[in-house]
């Protein structure tokens, strides 16, 4: 969609800030004539610091410098791109933008992926109804998982057999297409449903297009436990999350980001009412994810599984993290009383969640767990492997005073002497 400068400006101009603010809760009070204060959304506000232009739908907040236009607004709150919010606000005030794509901004092709997806997602959503989804729904219910997280996590039920490649043939969708988006693969025995008798979650992008499927097996049937969408023309693993459009919008505000393994945690996160959450599509980060969420918060909460991979990747993810200037702790349980938040909060309910929330420690502090659990520190041996890994750890820190802090805490643990200790910790930091 093409948008005129005169069409943007009218929109801005019938657009109040202060009604939209409102909308979204942030208890607006006027302080005189065209002026008014609220909530900041964009940080943890108590106290209204963000101020709001009424006459010229303006927003500037004195606190975490957040400022612009009420288009700005909307995009920051919602996390929308321009158009979007353009979109939007028109459709708030029916005002009609007229000049309708002039310009194709999407090739045939994509859109016709989109669309396949889009369409592949409905058919297995209804497929939890009809097309043997008892077997799923009776595994969604022990597991805690109420309808209305089901729809709005866009969760799905691809039926047996090759219903769904049936259901899209009808639709007039090619094989081609259906194998480009890995609903449908070819092998040496001929064409398959990769995701049949699975649970399906939709990967969104900012847009809202579904890009890729995480996909659970439902049955002990010898299949994987996990099966992700490939690699394609409109998915790579490595710049989405799960349930990422949502959360990072609620992120922002909150000013931290929890990181899960699974969608079932991600759906164990918002039966607590905790929305700010991403689950990772493997147990790995790309520099692309990594700068997603930086436009959002630089705090992160890792909290992956107890298993021996995931406290590996915790300490892993945790330095890339670090060295991409995050602030980074984590909920880590030296002896594992659970293995997963979805596991915890089915076993034992919503307060036992998040009581064990409220055990974050910093990721430093996860990394001398791990490493002591690692390294025999009986000997002599175990101790210097165990004091150089953590030095290598506190040398990626950003922060001249946290690699004190963590330096002075290594050397009253591990009793060294203060020189020797100081010079070690200067050649791993110029390494």
């Amino acid at each position: 969609m093409r948008v005129t400068r005169q069409e943007i400006e009218e929109i801005k101009k019938q657009s109040s800030i202060e009604e939209i603010a409102n909308e979204y809760g942030l208890q607006v009070k006027r302080t005189g004539g065209s002026k008014a204060v609220c909530l900041c959304p964009f940080h943890d506000d108590t106290n209204p610091s963000c101020s709001l232009d009424i006459k010229d739908n303006y927003f500037n907040c004195f606190a975490c410098g957040a400022k612009g236009d009420v288009i700005r607004f909307v995009m920051e709150y919602e996390g929308l791109s321009f158009i979007e919010a353009i979109e939007k606000l028109a459709k708030r005030i029916d005002f009609e933008i007229k000049e309708k794509q002039s310009v194709v901004t999407i090739p045939p092709r994509m859109q016709r992926l989109y669309d396949l997806n889009r369409d592949a997602m409905e058919y297995m959503q209804m497929s939890l109804l009809t097309n043997g989804g008892q077997v799923a729904n009776a595994y969604l219910e022990g597991r805690g998982i109420e309808e209305d997280l089901l729809d709005e996590f866009l969760v799905g039920y691809c039926p047996s057999g090759d219903l769904l490649y049936q259901a899209m043939l009808k639709k007039g969708y090619l094989e081609e297409e259906m194998i480009a988006c890995d609903l449908l693969v070819q092998s040496e025995h001929g064409l398959s449903v990769p995701f049949a008798n699975r649970l399906v979650f939709a990967i969104l992008d900012e847009k809202k297009r579904i890009v890729g499927f995480v996909t659970r097996r439902i049955e002990e049937d010898g299949s994987s436990k996990y099966i992700n969408s490939k690699n394609g023309e409109i998915y790579n693993k490595k710049a989405f999350f799960f349930a990422s459009r949502k959360a990072l919008s609620v992120a922002r505000s909150k000013e931290r980001l929890y990181i899960v393994e699974g969608p079932f945690d991600v759906l164990a996160f918002a039966r607590c009412g905790i929305y700010n959450c991403v689950s990772l599509l493997g147990l790995n980060l790309s520099k692309t994810q990594m700068d997603l969420i930086g436009r959002y918060t630089k705090e992160v909460v890792l909290c992956l599984d107890m298993d021996e991979a995931g406290k590996l990747a915790t300490v892993k993810l945790g330095r890339m993290l670090v060295e991409e200037g995050f602030d980074v702790v984590s909920v880590y349980a030296k002896s594992a009383l659970f293995k997963d938040f979805d596991e915890l909060v089915t076993a034992k309910g919503v307060t036992s969640m998040q009581e064990a929330l409220k055990q974050e420690i910093d990721w430093l502090e996860v990394c001398m767990m791990y490493y002591e659990e690692l390294y025999d520190f009986t000997t002599r041996c175990g101790k210097k492997k165990y004091r150089n890994k953590i030095l290598q750890e506190i040398a990626c820190l950003q922060e001249d005073n946290d690699r004190a802090y963590w330096s002075n805490y290594l050397l009253y643990q591990m009793q060294f002497a203060k020189e020797d200790y100081r010079s070690e910790l200067h050649e791993v930091g110029n390494e």
